[in-house]
């Protein structure tokens, strides 16, 4: 009998629960850039669903999903994305980063 491929571990998380979708935003693209440089894939960005939205439309999930497989994707280093199990987050494999160099902004 054959077994089924797991996939790997995510060895990093960026919660995103309780900000704002501009704010969101700007902490994903961030961290997707500099895991990316560092060679650290795969992450997982946590969204929630949207349950506990006025509406219950989930934003922030959409916005991060426009971010994740729009045209500028490619630039903060993602090759795909899935949701995660259960939705409310996104499973993210980087590419391998060309160059080597240091990063400038690097906050760790």
């Amino acid at each position: 009998m054959a077994r089924r491929r797991r996939d790997p571990e995510p060895v990093w998380e960026l919660d995103l629960h309780g900000r704002t979708v501009e704010r969101a935003l700007e902490l994903a693209r961030h961290e997707l850039f500099v895991r990316w440089k560092r060679g650290q894939s795969p992450g997982l960005l946590i969204t929630g669903k949207g349950l506990h939205a006025a509406d219950g439309q989930g934003r922030l999930y959409e916005a991060i999903k426009q971010l994740l497989c729009g045209p500028g994707a490619p630039e903060l280093g993602v090759r795909t994305a899935r949701p995660g199990r259960g939705g409310g987050s996104w499973v993210v494999e980087l590419r391998i980063a060309r160059s080597e160099e240091p990063l400038e902004d690097d906050e760790d």
